[in-house]
């Protein structure tokens, strides 16, 4: 019995004898209707590799097609956490030396090494709430980090920059199979938390791994401080004397939640907050929403391994959705943006934000 089996023999159990009640939820599935790549069939196919020969190039590609969205579990009776086993699964892969085609761009941005300098972009040089931006501002667009340090001072609310040496919170790192790295790339963020009371991120990812207990584990510690900048902000603004200078704003704007925020993190009421603060309004809802939000095919290297089924996820995902389109994670806005067709305006909830209080953007 190898690592692989023993940490996932009970899963892998539960999985193989359901009759399929996941088999709706999951947006790769769902696409490219196969029973190969549903939760039943890839967790079959490693039932069948742990009983028998083992993996092979086939089968360490097929677990590619994932998302890591967590609707599966969301659906789950028994709350399987099946992107997990997956992933422990590309582990196993890797260390037999099998080449992984959904490897590249995973996890580039984790590995990379990254330092800012918080008061240059805005940030308080002292405070005991911190913030650390998400990869794509610290390898990227610098002007995101610096929006989101004037939306902090216009709010009012003193926060320092955390100047971690890593672009990046190390989920991708999970997804690649790289949890011994992963571990020890968190270990080395927990430090740099523990110098405040509270780190806010714009990281939906950070979120999620940190209040997931199979990943939190990996993490040594640091993990409870985090929070998402929503949350840090929401009752702030409510009751400040700000006004939103898109309060009565007519056009329909539509709020869809990210997987990471809404399943991985439980974090849905927030986003909601601020954007009834911003509009005077609520926004409109998607007919998925919440824990039961639908998946846009940006993560865990989907679109390296099938970029068609990826890019459709996004279109369909946007198609019809209102005026204007919120959105809170920065990877999947992104991706979205990359294969949107239609006019709808995509915006993330900051650039909103930063509308309603008069923050000048130079993102």
């Amino acid at each position: 019995m190898n690592e692989f089996e023993t940490s996932n023999r009970k899963t892998l159990s539960y999985c193989t004898t359901c009759p399929k009640l996941c088999r709706f939820a999951c947006p790769v599935a769902h696409e490219e209707a196969r029973e190969t790549v549903t939760p039943w069939g890839l967790m079959n196919l490693l039932t069948r590799a742990v009983r028998g020969p083992g993996l092979n190039a086939e089968l360490a590609d097929v677990l590619g097609h994932c998302t890591g969205c967590l609707a599966c579990q969301t659906a789950c009776l028994h709350g399987i956490h099946v992107p997990k086993t997956l992933f422990e699964a590309r582990e196993w892969a890797r260390n037999e030396g099998l080449g992984l085609g959904w490897e590249v761009g995973v996890t580039g941005a984790a590995e990379v090494r990254s330092r800012l300098d918080g008061a240059a972009l805005g940030f308080s040089k002292e405070s005991r709430v911190g913030f650390f931006p998400a990869c794509e501002g610290r390898v990227g667009d610098l002007g995101a980090v610096r929006r989101m340090a004037r939306i902090f001072e216009r709010a009012h609310f003193d926060v320092q920059l955390v100047e971690s040496p890593w672009a990046c919170c190390g989920a991708p790192l999970l997804a690649n199979g790289k949890r011994g790295l992963y571990a020890d790339h968190a270990a080395q963020l927990a430090e740099r938390f523990a110098s405040f009371d509270v780190v806010a991120t714009d990281c939906d990812e950070l979120v999620a791994t940190s209040r997931t207990p199979a990943w939190r584990q990996e993490a040594a510690g640091g993990g409870e401080r985090v929070i998402h900048w929503t949350e840090l902000m929401e009752e702030g603004l409510v009751l400040s004397d700000l006004k939103s200078a898109l309060a009565g704003d007519a056009r329909v704007f539509v709020y869809q939640d990210s997987c990471a925020l809404a399943r991985g993190a439980g974090v849905t009421d927030a986003p909601r907050a601020l954007l009834r603060w911003i509009l005077g309004r609520e926004a409109e809802e998607m007919p998925d929403k919440k824990e039961w939000s639908r998946c846009c095919g940006a993560g865990a290297g989907l679109p390296q391994v099938a970029p068609e089924t990826a890019a459709n996820l996004a279109r369909k995902l946007v198609a019809g959705r209102g005026e204007v389109f919120v959105r809170t994670s920065r990877s999947c806005g992104g991706h979205v943006a990359s294969h949107y067709e239609g006019d709808a305006k995509l915006m993330l909830l900051d650039e909103l934000l930063a509308d309603a209080l008069g923050v000048e953007d130079d993102a």
